[in-house]
C-alpha cells in the first residue's frame, strides 16, 4: 500500500489497534500565513479535551521521517465518556501533504471552525477510522482522526466534535466553542434515598430507612445510591443508584428483556439469565447517566424482578425530566 496511511500503520502498530487514524487533507482560510504546529498535544487544551470526554494530556509519539510519519498524539476515551471513540492528532512540519497520501485524493470536504477539511478513505478498516486534515505550507499540515469499530457509521463523531478546538490553534481557524456544559439533570436528585416513602418501602417489604452508598457516603464506592434491606430473607434488599457519568449502565447483555412504562417514561428490565435470583431495571438518561434499580428473589426466579419494577414505578414520580 502507498502513501501516509501504510507507514501510518507500520510505525504506531499500537495506535491502530487503539484508534491510529488514516489521513485526510486540507486547506486553510485564504490570507492565513502558514504556522507551524511543532506539538500534537497541544492541540487540545485541557478544558476542550475533558469537554470531548477524552483523557489529557495526549499521548505523544514520535514521527519517523523516514517512514514519512509525522508526530501524532493519541486521545483516550475517558472512562466516564458515552463512546469509547478515541482521537488523534499529527502535526508535520517537514513533510508534503502529498507525499504522505501516496498521491490519493480526497473523497471529500467538510466545514469546521471556520476552515475546509479533506476526508480520506481509509483502506485497512473498511470505514472504522475518520481522517481529516488540512494543509498549512508545502511541508506542513495538520492531521486529526477519530475511530469506532463497533458502530462504523459513527466512526467521524468525535472528529466532527473535535474539530472546532482544534481549528483555533490553526491559521484562519475561528475561536473555539465554548466548553461550558448544563449540569446532568439527575444533579437534582439531592438524595437518592429520597426516592422511596416510608409508605411505599413498607408496600416494598423493606426498611424505611434506606442506607446511603457511594464514594464519601458509604461502604459501596461509585455514584451516589441507597440500599433498602428487605425484611423476607428469600428477597433481595432494594438497591438504586443514580448516575450522572456512566455511559453503558445495563448488566452483560446490551438488549433489555422487556419494557417497563410508568407515565410514559421507558425503563429497561434485564432478568439476568447469569444470575437469575437478580434483576436490575434502568432508566436511561441521554447521552449518559440513568437510574438503575437492583433487587431480586433468592428461591423463586420467576419473581426476581417484581420487586425491582415495583421500586422503579414507585419511584418514577420523583424523578426529574431527562
Amino acid at each position: 500500500m502507498a502513501g501516509g496511511v501504510a507507514r501510518c500503520v507500520v510505525a504506531l502498530a499500537v495506535a491502530v489497534l487503539a484508534g491510529c487514524t488514516s489521513t485526510v487533507a486540507g486547506s486553510a482560510r485564504p490570507g492565513a500565513g502558514p504556522v507551524p504546529v511543532s506539538d500534537p498535544c497541544a492541540l487540545l487544551t485541557a478544558d476542550q479535551a475533558a469537554f470531548l470526554e477524552l483523557v489529557h494530556p495526549g499521548q505523544l509519539r514520535p514521527g519517523d521521517i523516514e517512514r514519512q510519519v509525522p508526530p501524532s498524539c493519541y486521545w483516550e476515551a475517558h472512562e466516564d465518556s458515552a463512546t469509547d471513540a478515541s482521537f488523534s492528532t499529527a502535526a508535520a512540519l517537514d513533510l508534503p501533504m502529498e507525499a504522505y497520501y501516496g498521491g490519493k485524493g480526497p473523497i471529500g470536504h467538510v466545514q469546521f471552525g471556520g476552515l475546509t477539511w479533506e476526508k480520506h478513505a481509509d483502506p485497512l478498516t473498511g470505514g472504522g477510522v475518520c481522517s481529516y486534515a488540512i494543509k498549512l505550507s508545502e511541508t506542513s499540515f495538520v492531521e486529526i482522526g477519530s475511530s469506532n469499530f463497533s458502530e462504523e457509521t459513527k466512526a467521524c463523531q468525535k472528529a466532527d466534535e473535535a474539530a472546532p478546538f482544534v481549528a483555533s490553534h490553526l491559521p484562519g481557524g475561528a475561536p473555539a466553542p465554548s466548553t461550558h456544559r448544563p449540569p446532568h439533570p439527575l444533579t437534582a436528585v439531592a438524595e437518592p434515598c429520597d426516592l422511596l416513602s416510608p409508605q411505599e418501602t413498607d408496600q416494598l417489604g423493606v426498611q424505611a430507612q434506606g442506607r446511603r452508598t457511594g464514594t464519601d457516603r458509604g461502604s459501596i464506592k461509585g455514584e451516589p445510591g441507597c440500599e433498602w434491606d428487605s425484611a423476607n430473607p428469600d428477597i433481595q434488599s432494594v438497591y438504586v443508584k443514580v448516575s450522572t457519568k456512566e455511559a453503558k449502565l445495563a448488566p452483560y447483555q446490551e438488549q433489555p428483556d422487556e419494557q417497563l412504562d410508568v407515565a410514559g417514561r421507558k425503563w429497561s428490565v434485564y432478568h439476568m439469565n447469569e444470575h437469575p435470583d437478580s434483576c436490575y431495571v434502568i432508566l436511561p438518561a441521554n447521552p449518559k447517566g440513568g437510574v438503575v434499580v437492583l433487587s431480586g428473589h433468592k428461591t423463586d426466579h420467576s419473581k426476581a424482578c417484581e420487586r425491582a419494577k415495583a421500586a422503579a414505578t414507585a419511584m418514577t414520580p420523583r424523578l426529574p425530566p431527562f
